[in-house]
């Protein structure tokens, strides 16, 4: 049988370990506060960040569409450049065998009047 101090006693350590185990535990959730915190922080910033980099993402967007269009506007303006050029060669070249067409038809004639 156990004695009132012997109770005591065991009342004691028993309270002890509660305190200890409670004041273990109030650290581990500091701690815990501690992370959680930190962890909302960072992901608040990467939130941040976020926002930004789709804002980037956005804009290099608007101007890559800009630059596409700018491409097929000088595409098509080049295009017609050489269509133009074309329509212009054409002539030219055709007036040219023209040219050559008639001289030489001129030119076995002037040589038969000359013979004569």
């Amino acid at each position: 049988m156990l004695t009132i101090s012997e109770l005591e006693e065991a009342n004691r350590k028993t309270l002890s370990n509660f305190q200890n185990d409670l004041i273990s535990l109030e650290q581990e959730a500091e701690q815990k506060d501690a992370e959680i915190e930190s962890l909302t922080q960072t992901i608040e910033r990467l939130g941040e960040q976020m926002y930004i980099l789709e804002d980037d993402n956005d804009r290099l967007k608007e101007e890559s569409d800009r630059q596409h269009e700018d491409d097929a506007a000088e595409c098509e303006r080049l295009e017609a450049v050489n269509a133009a050029q074309r329509e212009v060669r054409v002539p030219r070249q055709l007036a040219v065998v023209q040219n050559l067409n008639h001289s030489s038809r001129k030119s076995p004639l002037s040589n038969l009047s000359r013979k004569k």
